[in-house]
C-alpha cells in the first residue's frame, strides 16, 4: 500500500483513522472518546485520544482503552497519547503519553507540545470537536 501526502507534508505520519473509540471500564458503563490514529512506523500506530466525553476517564480506565485500541489494530504496537483540551478542566491544553508499568499501574509522561506538533503534523488534535446546539 502506498500512502500519498500533500506536497511538503511527506515527513508527517499519515492519518489512518479518525472517529471514536469505545472502551468498557470496570464500572461496566461504556466510555467513548474522539480519536485520531496515525501510522507512525511499520506495525506501529499512534492514537491521540481526547479526554472529553461521557464515562470513565482515560486515566482511570487506561487498561481498558488499551484493550479496545489493540482490538482495532491487533498486530500493531499501539502508542496512546491523551489529549487534554482546555475544556477538559485539566488545566491548559496538554498531551500525556499514557503507558502502564509492568505491574499494570498507569503512568503518564507529559509531552512537549511543540515537539509533538512537529512529530505529528497539522492533523494533531488541538481542541475539542465542534458541537452543534
Amino acid at each position: 500500500m502506498t500512502t500519498t501526502h500533500p506536497p511538503g507534508t511527506d515527513h508527517w505520519p499519515p492519518v489512518i483513522d479518525t472517529g471514536t473509540v469505545t472502551y468498557r471500564p470496570p464500572t461496566g458503563i461504556p466510555a467513548t472518546r474522539m480519536m485520531t490514529a496515525f501510522r507512525t512506523g511499520h506495525r506501529h500506530v499512534t492514537c491521540v485520544v481526547t479526554e472529553l466525553g461521557d464515562g470513565m476517564s482515560i486515566t482511570n480506565a487506561h487498561a481498558e482503552l488499551r484493550v479496545a485500541l489493540e482490538e482495532m489494530w491487533p498486530s500493531e504496537h499501539v502508542r496512546i497519547i491523551e489529549h487534554y483540551p482546555p475544556e477538559s478542566g485539566c488545566g491548559p491544553e496538554h498531551y500525556d503519553q499514557a503507558d502502564a508499568s509492568r505491574d499494570g499501574q498507569w503512568r503518564g509522561l507529559r509531552l512537549h507540545t511543540p515537539t509533538l506538533q512537529e512529530e505529528m503534523g497539522p492533523n494533531l488534535p488541538t481542541s475539542s470537536p465542534a458541537t452543534s446546539s
